[in-house]
């Protein structure tokens, strides 16, 4: 793991875990969302 966030905030207090691993691959993720509708995966060269 290179980087990690986790923030939250906004009007529905939404808290999201942002992650950046080794291989370049960044994930987005909402935390406490029972089936994952806000997941986001990317490849970064």
């Amino acid at each position: 793991m290179v980087f990690q966030e986790i923030s939250n905030g906004g009007i529905t207090e939404v808290t999201y875990q942002t992650v950046l691993l080794n291989d370049g691959l960044f994930m987005r993720v909402r935390i406490r969302d029972a089936n994952d509708s806000e997941r986001s995966l990317r490849s970064i060269s």
